[in-house]
Order: C-alpha cells, then sequence, then structure tokens
C-alpha cells in the first residue's frame, strides 16, 4: 500500500499485525519512496507489556533488524505509532531507543492514535494534532487483506485447537496404507488434497482433512511436512495457508505437533505477519514432529527475514530440492530402509542416512539479535 498522510499511516497497523491495537501496542513502520508515494517496507509490532526489564535493549536492537530489514538502502521514514491515553508516551520511549540502531538521514516520526485524534511529532517538536485516523478499509479489503481481529488476544485464539476435534484420526489400518507408499507420492497426494480443501472441491470435508493429517504425520524424515510448507508459503493466494491453519485447530492429538510448524509458517508468509509464529510457538513440543521447523521459525520471530523475502526464499529452496533430486533420494533411502526392516529385530544403525531437505537459519541472512518484539 502506499500512503502519503500521517492520519493514513497511523491507520495502518491493525492491518499490518492483524488485529486491532492496544494500549500496550506500539508498531514501527519503516517506508521507502515509491512512485512519488511512501510504501512500507519492513514493520514490527511491539507489545510492550511482555518485554519488562528487557525493553531498552529489545527497542535498540530492532531498530538494528528494521536497518538490516531495508537493505542497503536507508529508510526514508520510520514512524512510530503508539496507541491508547498514553500512547504518546510510549512512542517517545520507543523512538528514543530506535535510534542508535538507524541511519542519522532516516527521520523518525511520532504518531500517536488515540483512536480519535491523531497527532504527529518528529525531532524536538512537540505533539501536534492532525485530525482523526484514515478509513482504510475498503483500500485493505480491497488488496485481500482480512478484517483485523479485535485485539492481540483474540487474534492469537485463532491459533488455540479446539478442544474437541472436528475430524476423525484416520484408523491405523489406512495408516498403514498411506506408509506403504513413497515419501514422495504422499507429498504429492497431500498437497493434492489440501489444494482441494482450499478450492472446496470435497465432497467428504472430514475424512479428506483426516486423510491429510495423517499424510503429513507419516514421514518421521519430515520431507511431507517440508514440500507442504513451502508448497503453501510460495503459493499466489493464502488459501492454502488458511487451510492448513483450520486443518491444525481442528486436528486430533496425534496429528496436530505435525501440522503445526507448516500451519504457522505458511500464515507469516501469505499474510506478513509474525502474529501465527508467537501464538503457536508455546504449543509446540521441542521434540516433536516439527522441531525440524522451530530455528527457522524463531528467527523470524524474531525479525530475521521480512515475509515478503522468506517466501521468495522458500520458492527458490523449494525449486533448489527438487532440482537436486532430493525426492528421488528421500524415495531411495526408504525404500532401503522398508527392505532392510524385516531383517532387524528393532531400530538400527546401519539404515541409510538420510537427504537433507529441511530448511533452516542457514537459508536466512544473519539475524541482528533476539527481542521481544513480534517482527512482520
Amino acid at each position: 500500500m502506499k500512503v502519503d498522510v500521517p492520519n493514513e499511516i497511523a491507520a495502518l497497523p491493525p492491518w499490518v499485525a492483524g488485529y486491532e491495537m492496544g494500549p500496550n501496542d506500539v508498531a514501527l513502520m519503516t517506508f521507502a519512496e515509491v512512485d512519488d508515494a511512501m510504501q512500507i517496507s519492513s514493520s514490527a509490532i511491539l507489545p510492550v507489556d511482555q518485554l519488562g526489564e528487557d525493553f531498552d535493549e529489545a527497542i535498540e536492537q530492532l531498530g538494528k533488524r528494521l536497518y538490516v530489514a531495508n537493505g542497503p538502502i536507508a529508510p526514508a521514514a520510520v514512524f512510530v505509532v503508539g496507541h491508547g491515553p498514553n500512547g504518546d508516551m510510549l512512542a517517545d520511549r520507543v523512538m528514543d531507543g530506535v535510534r542508535p540502531g538507524l541511519p542519522p538521514e532516516s527521520p523518525i516520526i511520532g504518531l500517536h492514535n488515540d483512536g480519535e485524534i491523531v497527532q504527529v511529532r518528529s525531532g524536538d517538536r512537540p505533539w501536534v494534532p492532525v485530525g482523526p485516523p484514515a478509513d482504510v478499509s475498503a483500500e485493505m479489503i480491497g488488496m485481500g487483506l482480512p478484517i483485523p481481529s479485535a485485539s492481540r488476544e483474540m487474534s492469537d485464539r485463532r491459533w488455540q485447537p479446539d478442544p474437541v476435534p472436528g475430524y476423525p484420526s484416520l484408523p491405523a489400518t489406512e495408516r498403514a496404507g498411506l506408509d506403504a507408499a513413497p515419501p514422495s507420492k504422499r507429498a504429492q497426494v497431500a498437497v493434492e488434497l489440501l489444494t482441494d480443501l482450499s478450492n472446496g472441491a470435497v465432497d467428504d470435508v472430514p475424512t479428506t482433512q483426516s486423510r491429510l493429517a495423517a499424510l503429513i504425520s507419516s514421514d518421521p524424515q519430515n520431507w511431507i511436512q517440508d514440500h507442504v510448507m513451502m508448497t503453501a508459503v510460495s503459493a499466489s493466494t493464502p488459501a492454502l495457508a488458511d487451510e492448513l491453519r483450520r486443518l491444525y485447530v481442528q486436528a486430533p492429538p496425534e496429528d496436530r505437533q505435525s501440522i503445526a510448524g507448516p500451519a504457522a509458517l505458511a500464515a507469516f508468509a501469505q499474510h506478513e505477519t509474525s502474529q501465527p509464529l508467537r501464538a503457536i510457538r508455546p504449543q509446540i513440543e521441542e521434540t516433536g514432529p516439527s522441531r525440524n521447523l522451530l530455528p527457522i521459525m524463531d528467527r523470524l520471530a524474531n525479525g530475521a527475514t521480512p515475509p515478503t523475502e522468506f517466501k521468495g526464499m522458500m520458492q527458490d529452496v523449494h525449486q533448489r530440492l527438487h532440482d537436486n533430486g532430493i525426492p528421488a533420494k528421500r524415495d531411495n533411502a526408504w525404500q532401503q530402509h522398508q527392505s532392510a526392516a524385516p531383517k532387524s529385530e528393532g531400530p538400527s544403525s546401519s539404515a541409510p542416512p538420510q537427504p537433507p531437505a529441511s530448511p533452516g537459519p542457514e537459508d536466512l541472512p544473519p539475524s541482528a539479535g533476539p527481542s521481544g518484539s513480534s517482527m512482520t
């Protein structure tokens, strides 16, 4: 989106974050000049109530990461938007904190949106009212963005698993049938089922969901999980990512952990917000089937890479894996293991090593350091 006036910029944070801003939310947005207008080049939402004693360090590190995220060109402007009755004081504090990490030629402009009036401040000038926040909803919806949730807490609830699964667990006999197919075939079918669900092209939704969840859970070496994730991340629309979220929150417990990582990463890339990463991270078991994706999730949540850049990276990684014949190598290793399995009475140390396939932190640029912020 291109914006030109403070009233419009002050109205953007809910659409950037995916939820309405509360009095403890401060938004930071860097802008670049595009066709004589200002366009967001990177952004972050700071939940200041969660930073505690790390507030000052987190703010300084965030300023450095915003600078890195903009590449070699310094931001044309950096906006800090505070909300609620004390949003001006929070914005002042954040403006002071991010300044050391940003280039001196990038102006930092403070905005205070209390829901009725927008105020603006830069340099040593006092706060000056500039009118009510603009209504940008029509343009945002026209761009395909979902209507923001009522609050940060309400937004996080969208990622809480349903207490009663929305579809049944696939029976063990059918799971065994899935396991008899090579990983590349299972990965292909999983993407086909996910696509059909997202298009509404299935007659029996619960049964299709059960099969898809079982497929994602069926490969302990994670090729199916990774293939589904990279396909959803690099898709041209958020439809696959949205279907993965539904599959996750409705999943039976035995399949939920395998879906968690792909669902969060796909939503991060497609909806351009780290809120799913923050919401789902505490739900992922450190030794569970999504553990291979935890390092990259943590790096992204800490602002290592903007969502759009991550999406492009995953497109490249996915293509490179196919060009390098990783699916066939996975199948060959699986076939060797299948052939050797009846000869062994337990886990064999001679089982062939699996080729690397999972994208990891090495596919991202270096991070500027940890923070409690929600980078988008």
